[in-house]
């Protein structure tokens, strides 16, 4: 039996301690570090997997969950999500790759796409700006931005309607289909359609009259299509197969709800009029207006007579014509529901199929905009990826540029705070350690004494005594009431004690002034408890906000601390995770420049 000694036992047991030793460390760093990267991981998510607890995004593998981002940024809301696809969701975490049907009639869709078409036949994808500024969002902003030089008051006069500033200028909202949008002809909307129409024809949503019959009339009355069929005496298997013909049915349920929806709810500019139903038209005007006069005063026209009126261009005339046109299409003893027609993208589509593809023109073409929109999906996946995982620091950055101000207050309030503390500190520790005055403890007592209470106690009468100095919304307000510390005052005293008295007895022997043996020989030999001085101040005064915010009221004082807090007042929680980690680099890079200068002072202290 072999025999073990008591110097091998004890070296076993030693490695066996170090190494349980090293584990604890590895675990407690492990716990530091996993809640940095859940930060981190929800700083490149959405609202459709921000729910997904893991420190990674999974979108940059897992086409599923890309496809459910994608569609979330196109479309904005789950509810303009199910109504372009004519189907219910309930949650984004339900939304699922769809069955493919119909791609070579979405792929033709998509060559249509692409030709030159009417403004009234799309709409902005990817425009969300008041949680997350989408990439078409930031492309109205650049062109705002640069319509107006960059003056955020030009550019609201311009507009028409105030705005704080940059942040707060994006796409108007629309719903192209709603008989009460009326395709405004103002600086914003002339914005949105030039944003529309120089985007790339995957990032457009096709307003298909179809789906918006389906979903915001059609699934309301009847949830299932089967209830649907019962009161249709149809057979169709999936609302995906329910059209909004181009003319009222012949009779029956489809026939009242065709009348029901063309006139009161389908905006005028997908309705056509017949030419026999202007006469029609002229007759409910006279019945309206007691003279031409009145019409001409309120049309802001200068007509002879009735006979001379004709259809107004819905997309340019005055609200007042289209108001009057909405009333004669909802008149059913004025207008007769043959006189109407639907024109729209679909209808358009099928005549383009017809001139350009015959063999494949089909009367009841349906858009596939499930299929549509997973075909332009799989064209950008990658750069899908790279707008995600890049959209939500852009969101923030942008706007503290916007903000530009509180970046150089920081910068400023920071320098300043630092210097005042290395200068502040330091003059009155060195005076409690070489003067020994009878009173140093009770003046040591006192500086630790105000460790005792937090800065929201003394944040009253600090604001109350600036104000009563004048000096709110200005630099010394912030760094007035932190350029001396107790607590660093103590540190210092401490650290100035153990220096060796031999050096300023032979700097006395030298001639050395008192300011020679502060600077020289002081300063010099106390650089790292003088680093951790400077990272203590800097990060007071980079993390401050409440007392910031208190004493200075004026917007162009404020630090960056005091915009991120209003960023976060209206950002999604992933953009304030972002606000987060931007915020945390200033910090981690004055640590990564001092740390060189701590762990000396405490691996090589010798040179003392």
């Amino acid at each position: 039996m072999p025999i073990i000694s008591p110097i091998s036992a004890r070296s076993t047991r030693g490695r066996i301690l170090y190494a349980a030793m090293y584990l604890l460390l590895a675990l407690g760093a492990a716990t530091m570090i996993y809640p940095l990267l859940m930060m981190v991981g929800g700083s490149l998510k959405s609202d459709t997997d921000f729910d997904r607890l893991s420190p990674w995004p999974e979108y940059l593998w897992n086409d599923d969950v890309l496809w459910t981002k994608y569609l979330q940024s196109k479309y904005s809301s789950l509810d303009n999500l199910e109504r372009w696809h004519r189907t219910h969701y309930g949650s984004w975490r339900l939304v699922k790759p769809p069955a493919l049907d119909h791609v070579e009639l979405a792929g033709a869709f998509r060559t249509f796409r692409a030709t030159h078409l009417p403004l009234d036949f799309f709409m902005m994808g990817h425009a969300e700006y008041k949680q997350v500024v989408a990439k078409n969002a930031r492309v109205y902003r650049r062109l705002a931005e640069r319509m107006s030089g960059g003056d955020m008051q030009k550019f609201s006069a311009m507009s028409g309607y105030f705005r704080e500033d940059w942040s707060k200028v994006g796409p108007p909202l629309v719903n192209f289909p709603a008989r009460r949008f009326r395709f405004p002809q103002n600086l914003d909307f002339a914005l949105y359609y030039q944003v529309t129409e120089i985007s790339p024809p995957a990032d457009r949503i096709a307003v298909d009259l179809d789906a918006v019959f389906v979903h915001e009339m059609l699934m309301i009355l009847w949830p299932d299509i089967g209830s649907y069929n019962a009161a249709h005496a149809t057979h169709f298997d999936d609302y995906q197969e329910v059209t909004l013909e181009a003319r009222a049915p012949s009779a029956g349920q489809q026939r009242l709800d065709w009348e029901t929806y063309v006139r009161n709810e389908l905006n005028l500019a997908y309705i056509q009029m017949a030419p026999d139903a202007l006469q029609s038209f002229r007759s409910f005007l006279r019945g309206h207006y007691k003279s031409i006069e009145e019409l001409d005063a309120a049309w802001h026209q200068n007509l002879s007579g009735f006979d001379q009126v004709q259809f107004p261009d819905v997309l340019k005339a005055p609200m007042r014509e289209v108001n009057d046109l909405s009333n004669f299409v909802k008149d059913r003893n004025a207008c007769p529901l043959d006189a109407l027609s639907v024109v729209g993208p679909r209808q358009a589509f099928e005549d383009w199929m017809e001139k350009n593809i015959p063999a494949k023109a089909d009367t009841s073409a349906i858009i596939p905009t499930r299929t549509v929109d997973w075909l332009d999906f799989q064209d950008q996946k990658s750069a899908l990826r790279w707008e995600f995982l890049t959209r939500n620091y852009r969101t923030v950055l942008d706007f503290l540029l916007i903000h530009g101000n509180g970046i150089r207050n920081t910068i400023i309030f920071c320098a300043l705070m630092v210097i005042t503390n290395l200068l502040v500190n330091p003059l009155a520790a060195y005076a409690l350690s070489r003067y020994r005055l009878p009173s140093t403890y009770a003046i040591l007592l006192f500086c630790m004494a105000t460790m005792a209470f937090p800065a929201e106690v003394t944040m009253i009468p600090s604001f109350l005594l600036l104000k009563q100095f004048h000096l709110l919304n200005t630099f010394w307000a912030l760094v007035l009431p932190g350029m001396a510390n107790g607590f660093s005052i103590f540190l210092l005293k401490g650290y100035f004690d153990s220096l060796p008295r031999e050096l300023y007895e032979a700097a006395d022997i030298d001639g050395a002034g008192e300011w020679t043996k502060f600077w020289v020989l002081t300063m010099n030999l106390s650089r790292p408890i003088l680093a951790v001085l400077a990272l203590n101040a800097f990060v007071a005064a980079y993390t401050e906000f409440m007392m910031a915010l208190v004493i200075i009221p004026d917007q162009k004082m404020w630090t960056m601390m005091v915009w991120l807090f209003e960023l976060q007042d209206w950002a999604h929680p992933t953009v304030i995770y972002a606000s987060l980690v931007i915020a945390a680099i200033p910090t981690l890079v004055i640590f990564i420049l001092c740390q060189g200068v701590i762990m000396r002072g405490i691996v090589v202290p010798t040179e003392k």
